[in-house]
Order: C-alpha cells, then structure tokens, then sequence
C-alpha cells in the first residue's frame, strides 16, 4: 500500500510551474484516463507518444489543441501530451516494482 501511496505522492506532487500551466490538472485527468488501460494499450500508445513529442516541430504548448495520436480520440495541447508522458512512464516504473 505505501508503494501506492509514494506513486501517487510523486505523481501529483505540484511544481512551481504548475502555478503558470495547466499542467497538475493535465496529469489527474491522465492518470484517471489511463489506469483503466490495458498494459499493451499504455505500451502502444507510449511508442506513438514518444514519437510525437521527439519531433521538431512539436511545442509544448499549454492550451492550443494542436496534436492528435491514433491510439487515442480527440486533439490535445503539447502540455497534456507531455503530461501523458509522465503519466505513463510513472505507470510503467510502478509495475516494473511490481507494486
């Protein structure tokens, strides 16, 4: 259970630039998004993720829904998809634990 706990508390751990973006709220709304996934799902959409965010056009925008991935529905800002990244790689580690 602590495991848990200290995943969380780093997750939602705020930032003093969480005080300018929309960035904390980004990975809540992430974290809720993901849990339900899949481990091949999180791993796909990981992949695409990771390819996205490497591009040198990418802008880590906080607001400007700019972005669209296959894996999933809808457009999003270069912020929330870096958030998703975070979310992801947090999920990753805690199950590499295996906690």
């Amino acid at each position: 259970m602590s495991g848990l706990r200290s995943f969380f508390k780093r997750l939602f751990r705020q930032r003093p630039e969480d005080e300018l973006t929309p960035g904390f709220s980004y990975r809540i709304y992430w974290t809720k998004t993901c849990l339900p996934w899949s481990q091949e799902k999180r791993e796909r959409v990981q992949t695409e993720l990771q390819d996205k965010l490497a591009e040198s056009s990418f802008i880590r925008n906080p607001y400007r829904r700019a972005y669209q991935l296959r894996s999933i529905e809808g457009r999003y800002s270069g912020e929330s998809l870096y958030c998703l990244a975070e979310v992801l790689e947090s999920l990753s580690l805690q199950g590499d634990r295996g906690e």
